[in-house]
């Protein structure tokens, strides 16, 4: 007959796992640390900007900055009636100080931003403050 502390043993990697839960929320409520961000605005010349931030342990903390440049016109989709521009998204990574310039694309009617080739969006009216990060479904 076994004894019930054979059936009652704990592993170290659920603790690792739980720990990393537990220092994954606030003490205000169990609401679990905010991962990314993003706001909508307009500069002191008049013209609308994204901004957004995320973090994640792969390549820390990237801040985006998009904004219309001199080349920017407005297209109709013709199926939905949506109106696009095309701005460009500065990414810069905190980590490394590196920056990048690239061309993107902005939905008038809901101030998202949409770069297919990062495979990531930026809405400033998600709940919570917005929301960084990718657009695509996983398969």
């Amino acid at each position: 007959m076994g004894s019930y502390g054979n059936n009652y043993r704990s592993d170290s990697r659920n603790y690792d796992r739980y720990d990393d839960r537990r220092n994954d929320r606030r003490n205000d409520g169990g609401q679990q640390k905010k991962k990314s961000g993003a706001t909508y605005g307009q500069g002191k010349n008049g013209k609308p900007y994204v901004q957004g931030w995320k973090a994640s342990k792969r390549s820390g903390l990237n801040s985006f900055f998009a904004f219309p440049y001199e080349g920017t016109h407005e297209t109709t989709a013709a199926n939905s009636g949506q109106k696009w521009q095309n701005w460009m998204l500065k990414i810069t990574n905190k980590e490394t100080y590196s920056e990048q310039l690239i061309p993107c694309l902005y939905q008038v009617s809901t101030h998202r931003i949409f770069c297919e080739k990062l495979d990531l969006m930026l809405s400033p009216k998600a709940k919570n403050g917005g929301y960084a990060g990718s657009f695509l479904k996983k398969h």
